[in-house]
């Protein structure tokens, strides 16, 4: 009778081992659905000019991971690694954070935006975003990192200002270099070239004075190399510079297109505070009318090459003046807006003149006989691309 009441239970005992191991089996688990490198983290990388080749990569494998997630009604979990050598963190947001919230911002064109869940996973060799399936009922992926933060190269953000033009040095020209970095123990190392005079002052340091010949004119160009940080940055993070033009009689400013209205008006406040710096100083800006407009530089299968309007660049750069005027406070007196012709499309030039010099002659590429115009109304603001 014991023997048989053993057997029971330890059939019992056998067969609560298969339920709670099928049980086990049957437990919803996370996977990885996908992974890419495109993306922010790499040192410039997502500035390059291939950058468009990559966001339509990314939005490929988003796309497709949408999919799955709608199938399986699962959430989304969505994991930033960032590259041992990594340049400045933009707003102190590390670049496993970036990238996820990144593939986040994306993905929630097809997908619902409150089931995405971004994670930072700190660093790895080489940059990567990985997209996880979690199922209802699943637990959260375990983060995989493979570079401990003391191992990261974290590299600088390297810039130099210095004033554009400067009509008549009455005294050294100034170049400042302001350097970026999460890294506050590293003490950093200047080390300043130029292009002519001669360093009287700030050597080794982030600020430099510069002495040119009485009478000197044309252009200096200051460079920086700072030392101190990881040899693996990219020479881009460690060196800058910045060219001042002196001591001529015209000096170009900006140059731009037909661009939006809020572009546009970026450019013309810097050209504006340069001016205000100096009274003695005339804008002069020298339009060109476009062969045709901005649809023309494209490869745009349901646009044609569209040309302009009579009168339409004279339109187009009408609002300039108004803008630095009105909205800017410049002297009419010390503005001119002149037609240079015109080129392969809509330019307008920002020039520098100093009161009682000559202004810098137009450049046109087209002949006005190459120019066909169309028959329409005149449009006085013609449509961004």
């Amino acid at each position: 009778m014991k023997t048989g009441k053993h057997k029971f239970l330890v059939a019992l005992s056998t067969l609560a081992v298969v339920i709670v191991g099928n049980s086990a089996l049957a437990q919803p688990r996370a996977r990885k659905f996908d992974e890419f490198t495109v993306g922010l983290g790499s040192p410039r990388s997502w500035w390059s000019s291939n950058y468009q080749e990559q966001e339509k990569e990314m939005k490929a494998h988003l796309l497709r991971y949408a999919r799955q997630l709608r199938r399986e009604r699962a959430r989304a979990y969505i994991i930033g690694y960032g590259q041992r050598i990594v340049e400045w963190e933009i707003y102190n947001r590390s670049y496993g954070d970036m990238r996820a919230g990144q593939a986040r911002e994306r993905l929630s064109e097809f997908f619902d935006y409150k089931q995405i869940t971004t994670i930072d996973g700190g660093f790895r060799e080489i940059a990567i975003t990985e997209l996880w399936i979690v199922p209802p009922g699943a637990q959260p992926p375990k983060l995989a990192p493979t570079v401990k933060p003391e191992d990261v190269a974290c590299c600088p953000f390297l810039r130099v200002t210095g004033s554009p033009y400067i009509s008549k040095p009455t005294g050294p020209l100034e170049f400042i270099a302001n350097l970026e970095s999460n890294n506050k123990t590293i003490q950093p190392i200047f080390v300043w070239q130029v292009s002519q005079g001669k360093i009287i002052n700030g050597q080794g340091t982030g600020r430099i004075a510069v002495e040119v010949p009485t009478g000197a004119s044309g252009r200096l160009i200051a460079k920086v190399e700072v030392s101190g940080y990881s040899l693996e940055c990219p020479i881009e993070a460690l060196t800058a510079r910045s060219e001042t033009a002196f001591g001529v009689s015209y000096f170009k400013f900006d140059e731009y297109g037909d661009i939006c209205d809020e572009d546009e008006m970026a450019r013309l406040d810097n050209f504006a505070t340069q001016l205000q710096r100096n009274p003695e100083l005339q804008a002069y800006i020298i339009f060109y009318g476009g062969r045709c407009y901005s649809s023309c530089g494209y490869d745009y299968p349901r646009h044609r090459p569209r040309r302009p309007l009579k009168g339409e660049a004279e339109a187009r750069a009408a609002r300039i003046k108004p803008y630095l005027v009105n909205t800017r406070g410049l002297d009419s007196e010390s503005i001119f807006v002149i037609s240079g012709g015109h080129r392969e499309s809509w330019t307008a030039e920002l020039w520098i003149v100093p009161k009682g010099e000559k202004p810098p002659p137009p450049t046109p590429t087209i002949q006005p006989q190459d120019v066909k115009y169309r028959k329409g109304r005149r449009d006085s603001l013609p449509p961004c691309m």
